[in-house]
């Protein structure tokens, strides 16, 4: 698909999830369905792009535990290189607990991310000359502030950049000069921006703010109500597809891939945000954090599909 790896640095845990059959009730237990699967913003986005048709590497730290060899193995398994993968026998592999609501949104989520503190500079300067070689490279904001402050000093490829929560997004404020694209959801956009966001024109707004501090593209996500896509040329709204829902958990990580798979095919912003909610909408008709229907082929069928109608 492209001569050069694209290099994801992030979190790369083990998902426990849990969806009621029916309303939850707070305070007692629900009748319902627990998944034990891979995940982490890094390690998910990479997963997609694998499917996507390609070639990942991951930057990362696990546990030297159970839960560390499931996360290698299983990326292994799916077409991500690991050999730089750091594995901390000290700590135990980071772990994200979540609970979604009997229609798959996710309602109540513990992470424990504790070993992304080792994704150093340090840990970063040892890989250098792989992420001097990348396409591109996708942070999650998991990883430290000086580690995202080292990557947009240093790396010379377009650097993409996923909040992860409003925890977190602060860490990329000091970065956002180096940018090429960033995807908030309306939370972590309020956050970065400053402009509260009650409609799609203050979405538009928000993203503006973005671009005036040196981001090039901005998508920012309002859940049901689409998504705001805009460079400094342009700004556009984009409806949600109608999907089956099934499970939210993991749509973001596959919007994020597939913004980097359309960088990689050259596609203008509206096709790069319709392909990422086209990839979005694959990820939410799956009970699993990534679709087992997840492919190029899959979604170029279904922009072509939306672009007949």
């Amino acid at each position: 698909m492209q001569s050069s790896p694209v290099v994801v640095i992030g979190g790369a845990n083990v998902d426990i999830g849990a969806k009621p059959y029916d309303r939850l009730l707070e305070k007692d237990s629900a009748p319902g369905r627990t998944t034990f699967s891979l995940g982490g913003v890094g390690r998910n986005i990479a997963h997609n792009l694998s499917l996507l048709g390609a070639e990942v590497s991951l930057l990362s730290a696990v546990g030297d535990d159970m839960n560390g060899s499931f996360i290698l193995n299983g990326c292994n398994e799916c077409g991500i290189r690991t050999d730089a993968v750091l594995r901390c026998p000290d700590l135990e592999t980071s772990s994200y607990l979540f609970i979604s609501d009997e229609h798959g949104e996710m309602q109540l989520a513990i992470s424990d991310m504790e070993i992304c503190n080792r994704i150093t500079p340090e840990y970063l300067q040892a890989h250098k000359d792989l992420l001097l070689s990348a396409s591109v490279v996708v942070a999650d904001c998991n990883i430290p502030r000086r580690s995202l402050q080292w990557l947009a000093e240093t790396v010379t490829a377009p650097l993409f950049v996923d909040p992860v929560s409003t925890a977190k997004a602060e860490r990329a404020r000091p970065i956002l000069s180096r940018i090429h694209t960033i995807k908030p959801n309306r939370l972590e956009a309020e956050i970065l921006s400053g402009v509260p966001i009650h409609s799609i024109e203050d979405a538009k707004t928000a993203a503006g703010v973005l671009l005036y501090n040196g981001v090039q593209h901005v998508f920012l996500s309002l859940s049901e109500d689409g998504i705001v896509a805009a460079t400094k040329e342009k700004a556009m709204h984009l409806p949600s597809p109608a999907s089956l829902v099934l499970d939210t958990t993991g749509c973001g990580d596959a919007f994020m891939a597939a913004l980097v798979w359309a960088l990689l095919k050259d596609l203008p912003l509206s096709e790069s945000a319709g392909a990422a909610l086209t990839a979005a909408s694959i990820a939410m008709e799956s009970p699993f954090t990534i679709s087992e229907n997840m492919s190029e082929e899959a979604l170029l069928g279904r922009m072509h599909t939306k672009n007949e109608k």
